[in-house]
Formats: C-alpha cells, structure tokens, sequence
C-alpha cells in the first residue's frame, strides 16, 4: 500500500517499526543505524531472554536506534495498525484484542546493561522485570498495565530482589 501524502512527502507514523531517521540525524549521529545493528547482536542473549520471558504478548524484541532515555517501547509491526487506530476499533468492539506488538530497547539504559551483564544462573526476577518493562511500555503509550494487581506484585518483587 502507498503512504498517504502531502506536499508530496510520503507521510509514515513513527509509531512503527523501521522508521528510518537517520537522514535527520545531527552531525556526528549519522552511524547510529550501524551502531544499533551493532548493538542488536551484542543484545542478542537479552533479547532470547525476554522473548522466552514475554512469549506472545510481542511479536517481535529489537535493539531501538531511537531511543535515549526509556528503557523499552512498543512500536506497531510493519503491516500493523498504529496505536490510535487500534484504540478507536477497541472503542467501537470491547472484544478487539489488536495485534502483537514489537518490543524495542534501548540498549544503552542501565536495566539493559544490567540484564547484559547478569549471569544466566541468576536470572531470578527475569520474569517480573520483562512483564514490568512491557508494562512500563504499555503505559507510556497511555494503556493501562492488563492486571495492574500482577504488575504491582512484580514490581514489588523486583524492589525487594534490589533488581
């Protein structure tokens, strides 16, 4: 399908997944597609960990060239459709589920460098911290946590584990 236009410039959400950015870039940011391809693969024991933690509530986990201060959000697959519209069908049918999502992370955030860096035989907490993040991410986008009783004791979980 063909993007809708304007002054003919394609227009394209940024709600979804491989929005290339990097021709606005300021100088001297101009590699950071290379560096999150780069960073993908450094990830890539992190992104098994959460996959296998997460299953189906995501379609897919990425390393994001975009993010700076968020841990993770959530971004519509190509072909699926952008939040705002999922949330007008919701409106109109309480039973639309939408469509999985993809996780993207910010490699270069401390929770990130943390999961990079714990070994496999502590991956207590994994759990709760990847439902926690999804959360965080479905929040941020103005939804709310699917069972906030669970998410609340998953983050309780976490404070006490000192994760």
């Amino acid at each position: 399908s063909t993007s809708p236009k304007y002054s003919e410039k394609s227009l394209i959400s940024i709600a979804r997944e491989n929005v290339d950015l990097s021709k606005f870039a300021k100088e001297g940011e101009a590699d950071e597609a290379d560096e999150a391809d780069d960073q993908n693969s450094d990830m890539s024991d992190v992104i098994v960990k959460l996959k296998a933690a997460l299953g189906e509530k995501v379609s897919d986990i990425r390393v994001s060239s975009t993010l700076t201060s968020s841990p993770v959000r959530l971004v519509a697959a190509d072909g699926g459709l952008d939040f705002n519209l999922e949330r007008i069908m919701k409106a109109q049918n309480p039973d639309y589920t939408g469509s999985a999502k993809v996780l993207e992370l910010n490699a270069t955030h401390p929770i990130m460098q943390k999961l990079k860096a714990q070994p496999e035989e502590t991956d207590q907490g994994l759990d709760a911290l990847a439902i926690v993040l999804f959360q965080q991410a479905r929040i941020l986008d103005g939804e709310m946590p699917e069972d906030p009783t669970s998410f609340i004791q998953n983050v309780n979980k976490l404070i006490a584990s000192g994760i």
